[in-house]
């Protein structure tokens, strides 16, 4: 049943943006609507590590800090086995994202 939800989910997602998957990423884009929160975002689906996340989300911070966008979102993958602490963590680099912007 939950793969069956994490299916929904992806088609949801694949209905309002452009998916394009790197190893262990989905990036999810809408370039008509580049600002919407919802529409642009990655996920990351798979991670060799916690420390491997941790330095993605600091690249992916820095990357939309140097191309001036507004916001950075990435989520997490719920069927990663991952503690809340890195969900606490994305949320504190969104939080940083739009201080600076």
């Amino acid at each position: 049943m939950l793969q069956q939800i994490f299916a929904l989910q992806e088609s949801f997602d694949c209905s309002f943006s452009k998916r394009t998957t790197v190893p262990h990423v989905h990036h999810y884009r809408d370039e008509n609507i580049s600002d919407m929160f919802s529409s642009n975002f990655s996920q990351i689906y798979d991670a060799p590590d916690e420390g491997w996340i941790k330095s993605y989300i600091a690249r992916q911070l820095q990357d939309a800090k140097e191309r001036g966008l507004g916001h950075l979102k990435a989520t997490l993958h719920p069927s990663l086995p991952f503690s809340d602490e890195l969900s606490c963590l994305l949320l504190i680099a969104d939080r940083a994202q739009k201080e600076t912007t």
